[in-house]
């Protein structure tokens, strides 16, 4: 009786502990699910076309459109005024800087990349689609964050552009190979020798460690195969730092889920505090994809 009753026992256990495990990874799955169709897509400007978030889409088509209520005449638009007085010492002369290409080089759901020229120098022209001030406002702090960048693994900043501030642009150096996701559908395997494999994954780390460095530290929170550019002269670097953020910003930007979910840190899926570490999870994926 004595050897049943301890076998029921050890059954019941086996059986409550599974479910126990089976209610966490439902409770993190809904949580996932809640946070993926309340935020909506990342700027990007990788050298690819990036499509915006579908459950944000279907979630928006669903829903009948409301007729926007119309400003007064002279009212102006409300939200953040746009502070671009620190932009002024990189702002490049508008006549030396003209658009070449028909077509974006790439395009997300907020942004466009055109391929443009600066005097004699190909440069990449980073423009938001949306004129409001919010997403201006903040296409604004990432321009002053990549003028802050000086490492040869980074994208070079070149300036900005603007004739009104509303207006204003990015410039960075051209990458002529494009980012590493359509550079690998482009290759086959054999003629991405291993030793160039190595030294592209040797370059973004230095980006990283780079990037790790700072005072304060500065986590990339969308490192994946897009935001990796490469170039036949000079090598791979890291590019499209829209949602990086220092490490000493407040407790409520570094548990927001922001960046691409297939490349994300578990502690930024489930909405839990996160530092400098979540690049590095990235990373690990980025390093699978070259297949090192």
């Amino acid at each position: 009786m004595n050897a049943n009753a301890d076998f029921r026992f050890g059954v019941y256990c086996g059986i409550g502990a599974t479910l126990g495990v089976l209610l966490i990874v439902l409770g993190a799955l809904l949580l996932f699910w809640r946070r993926h169709h309340r935020r909506a897509p990342a700027l990007h400007d990788g050298y690819l076309e990036h499509t915006q978030d579908t459950a944000t889409d279907a979630r928006t088509q669903s829903q009948p459109r409301r007729r926007r209520p119309q400003r007064a005449l002279g009212q102006r638009e409300a939200g953040p005024e746009l502070d671009i007085a620190a932009l002024r010492p990189y702002k490049l002369a508008l006549h030396e800087l003209t658009t070449v290409s028909q077509r974006p080089l790439g395009a997300g759901a907020f942004g466009e990349v055109w391929l443009g020229r600066y005097k004699t120098q190909l440069v990449a022209i980073k423009r938001v689609k949306s004129r409001s001030k919010k997403h201006v406002a903040g296409f604004i702090d990432e321009i002053k964050l990549v003028a802050s960048l000086d490492h040869d693994c980074i994208v070079a900043f070149v300036g900005a552009s603007w004739r009104r501030p509303i207006d204003v642009e990015c410039v960075t150096e051209y990458m002529d190979q494009g980012d590493l996701r359509s550079y690998l559908g482009r290759q086959s395997s054999a003629a991405f020798a291993w030793d160039a494999k190595l030294d592209s994954i040797g370059r973004v780390v230095q980006g990283l460690v780079y990037l790790h460095s700072c005072d304060p530290p500065i986590i990339h929170r969308d490192l994946k195969s897009r935001n990796v550019l490469l170039d036949s002269v000079k090598g791979t670097k890291l590019t499209d730092f829209g949602v990086a953020r220092g490490c000493d910003d407040d407790d409520d930007v570094l548990t927001s889920c922001i960046g691409t979910h297939q490349w994300m840190a578990p502690e930024i899926i489930l909405g839990t505090f996160y530092n400098t570490s979540a690049d590095v999870y990235s990373f690990e994926d980025l390093r699978n994809s070259l297949g090192i």
